[in-house]
């Protein structure tokens, strides 16, 4: 890993909650893996994780998103110092739940802003081009969390092995697509995961149903990948 400083581009609020930042430097950046994150430096012992949202192919920048508010002071402070000194260090590339092979068919599983980990490895899978079919599935509670929710409807339009599927938790009278828990959604449209690598980003609590639903459907441990896997009983 390197810790690298880098100048903080642009800071653009995406959501009331979410924050897209853009980080670049001088010199070349790190390379990464799809799915890797990094750490912002705020002090020698106080490192926090972030994934990073872009694919490994833009190597010019790294792009972040960030969810914070005053409710969530760990990354509103991160926030706040970037929108105050405009450079930060930060540490990378971490993480080891990265694209196992891209000629694989893969489900992509997201919960809130889980999806700029999702978001790395579907552009990548799209980018590499071997046939595989990639399914995304990105809960939030309401529509506006869901962000980027027209620019991934127009690239499932573009690409015939890529399918999208938006879940909010509640019906809303604007709503007209899929509602619940993000991991029932796709329970309900696929019988067999076998065939499948799941690829988790959101809550540790999330990701233990997702493990103890999914196992019973024929996917292997193995085949289930994320970050939270390590750190859940």
């Amino acid at each position: 890993m390197s810790v690298i400083q880098v100048t903080v581009a642009q800071i653009q609020s995406v959501s009331e909650f979410v924050y897209k930042v853009i980080l670049t430097s001088e010199e070349a950046l790190p390379e990464f893996n799809a799915g890797q994150y990094l750490q912002v430096v705020m002090s020698a012992e106080d490192k926090r994780p972030f994934s990073i949202a872009n694919p490994p192919y833009e190597k010019s920048f790294l792009e972040l998103h960030i969810g914070a508010s005053e409710h969530n002071p760990y990354a509103m402070q991160v926030i706040e110092r970037m929108q105050k000194e405009g450079k930060i260090e930060v540490e990378l590339p971490c993480g080891n739940a990265v694209i196992q092979d891209d000629a694989e068919n893969s489900i992509l599983i997201a919960g809130g802003t889980g999806y700029s980990y999702t978001r790395s490895l579907l552009l990548q899978k799209l980018h590499a081009n071997k046939g595989a079919k990639v399914s995304l599935y990105w809960g939030a509670k309401t529509p506006a969390d869901l962000y980027e929710m027209n620019y991934l409807q127009e690239l499932a339009q573009q690409h015939s092995d890529f399918v999208f599927v938006p879940v909010i938790e509640h019906a809303q009278p604007d709503w007209n697509g899929r509602t619940g828990l993000v991991h029932k959604a796709v329970l309900e449209d696929f019988d067999s995961l076998d065939e499948q690598h799941v690829y988790v980003a959101g809550r540790f609590e999330m990701a233990k149903v997702v493990r103890d639903e999914f196992l019973p459907k024929g996917i292997k441990a193995e085949q289930l990948i994320g970050d939270a896997f390590a750190y859940i009983d």
